[in-house]
């Protein structure tokens, strides 16, 4: 059957399964392969907030997850030359568990140490900046 929607949510739990995707999120050791879990590295229009887990609160998380892609989107649309740089960025795979080592199963593949995180997504949202930031700004 065919039916119109106004909303798609999918939630997944700890079985995330995309198969609308057809392939749009490659995995790698178990886990989504995904730069700074949010972001596909192979397509510009593809994004996946919260598919993570994490040892501390998921909303602050989040909350970077949304704000680097709204960025991320802003850029695109006001500077469409930084697609290259920032598809260059997303070869980078930064350890996001701070070194710590999580149990062995599929749901600890998602693991992410949430200082680490918010570290590393502080840093991206930085990069983001600067690449909005007009040609001989200074930022303070």
């Amino acid at each position: 059957t065919v039916e119109a929607y106004d909303t798609i949510v999918w939630a997944t739990g700890y079985r995330p399964e995309f198969p609308f995707l057809a392939g749009g999120i490659p995995w790698r050791d178990g886990a989504p392969d995904l730069h700074l879990q949010y972001a596909s590295r192979t397509r510009d229009d593809l994004f996946v907030l919260g598919l993570f887990e994490t040892d501390g609160g998921a909303y602050p998380l989040l909350s970077l997850q949304a704000q680097a892609l709204a960025a991320e989107l802003a850029l695109r649309r006001e500077h469409p030359h930084v697609a290259a740089l920032l598809r260059a960025r997303k070869a980078a795979r930064p350890d996001l568990r701070g070194g710590r080592q999580y149990l062995d199963t599929a749901r600890h593949s998602k693991y992410l140490h949430s200082r680490t995180y918010q570290r590393h997504m502080r840093d991206h949202l930085a990069y983001l900046a600067s690449l909005a930031a007009p040609a001989g700004a200074v930022r303070t």
